[in-house]
């Protein structure tokens, strides 16, 4: 019953936002380095369809991918949402641009199925005019790699069985799964950014520390230092 009724609210949800939506169903790629405003705020990507999002580019409200399978992607190479990004199926690459609002995946738009949508940031702002968090949340089974981005004052969920990967150093967690399910996670990612963002963890999910490749060769050699110096003993 309740599998049902999520299914209603989603498709009425659906039709609704669509009547005011650009519409990528052609499983084309699409450049968009022109501003959507007015009724064509929203843009939705159906069946194997690519967005790139473009210098000078803006999407006057949201962006939803709604089909993995198929192999539905969006790349923001520059430009502004003015508003979330949701995933119900798809992949998502943030390499530059301004996001105004959250940005989920391994949503659950189809009753209670996990969606395993993957997100790469490697760069991009996130942030709101008006001083409001931007969340940055995972869940289903879904998977956030994070290199790079300015993340400060923003907020990190996790849930389910999602896994959100931060690469960098100097954190103030040891590398590896964070191990607790909320507080301040501070650091430098891996493209010299500075993170400080608040994060919650619940069910099986996880934050995981990932060394930059530099940090890890120094760990690896100093290893290889103290196992010959016992050797030596």
């Amino acid at each position: 019953m309740r599998s049902l009724l999520l299914l209603i609210i989603f498709i009425a949800f659906l039709w609704t936002s669509a009547a005011e939506a650009v519409i990528f169903d052609d499983g084309q790629v699409h450049n968009i380095d022109y501003q959507l405003t007015g009724n064509n705020e929203d843009v939705h990507l159906y069946n194997g369809s690519t967005l790139n999002l473009l210098q000078n580019g803006v999407i006057g409200n949201s962006l939803l991918l709604l089909d993995y399978d198929n192999g539905t992607k969006a790349n923001i190479l520059g430009g502004t949402v003015e508003n979330y990004i949701y995933i119900y199926g798809g992949e998502l690459n943030i390499m530059d641009g301004n996001i105004k609002g959250d940005v989920a995946s391994g949503l659950e738009g189809w009753g209670e199925v996990r969606t395993k949508d993957y997100v790469k940031i490697s760069g991009g702002t996130f942030d709101n005019p008006f001083g409001a968090k931007r969340i940055i949340y995972s869940q289903g089974i879904s998977t956030i790699d994070i290199f790079g981005g300015h993340f400060m004052s923003n907020e990190l969920r996790a849930i389910h069985d999602s896994t959100i990967n931060i690469y960098g150093s100097n954190f103030n967690f040891e590398y590896g799964n964070i191990g607790v399910s909320s507080g301040v996670l501070t650091g430098i990612l891996q493209n010299g950014e500075i993170i400080n963002c608040d994060f919650y963890i619940s069910d099986n999910a996880s934050i995981i520390l990932v060394p930059e490749p530099a940090t890890l060769l120094l760990l690896g050699f100093g290893a290889v230092m103290l196992r010959r110096k016992r050797v030596r003993r």
